[in-house]
């Protein structure tokens, strides 16, 4: 388990999904859970949805957010 700290809390993240959640978290993409699967085939990430909006078409997922809420 990695730790990650954001806005002066800890949370406990699974080695193979925190570079993923750091980055998003830099980028303005609140995450919320993840799991790396632990060997299974499927992992899951999940997103805070404020301040964002979320499309699906076509077979495709498109998430759109402010990078900076200050900015809206």
């Amino acid at each position: 388990m990695a730790v990650i700290k954001r806005h002066d809390k800890t949370f406990e993240v699974d080695d193979e999904m925190a570079p993923i959640v750091r980055e998003l978290n830099k980028l303005g993409l609140e995450t919320t859970s993840c799991c790396s699967g632990h060997g299974k085939s499927m992992a899951q990430l999940a997103f805070k949805v404020e301040d964002a909006a979320i499309y699906i078409h076509q077979g495709r997922i498109s998430i759109n957010w402010w990078r900076n809420k200050k900015s809206k």
